[in-house]
C-alpha cells in the first residue's frame, strides 16, 4: 500500500511540474508572437516566437 502511495505521488509531481511548464509556455508565447518583427516564412517566425517562450520558462521545463 505505501509503495503505492509514493508512485501516485511521484506520479502527481511530475503532472503539477509538467503542468507548470506548459502554463508559463503558455502565457509566454504570445508575448514572444508580439516581439517578433518577421518578414519572412511564419513558419520561421513561430519556431523564434516558440523558442524564446522555451526559455522563458526553462526553469519549469519537466527533466527528461
Amino acid at each position: 500500500m505505501a509503495r503505492a502511495l509514493i508512485i501516485i505521488s511521484v506520479l502527481f509531481l511530475l503532472v503539477s511540474c509538467d503542468r507548470k511548464y506548459k502554463n508559463c509556455f503558455e502565457a509566454e508565447l504570445p508575448k514572444a508572437r508580439e516581439s517578433q518583427v518577421c518578414n519572412d516564412l511564419w513558419q520561421v517566425c513561430e519556431k523564434k516566437a516558440r523558442k524564446i517562450a522555451d526559455d522563458a520558462c526553462a526553469a519549469f521545463k519537466p527533466i527528461d
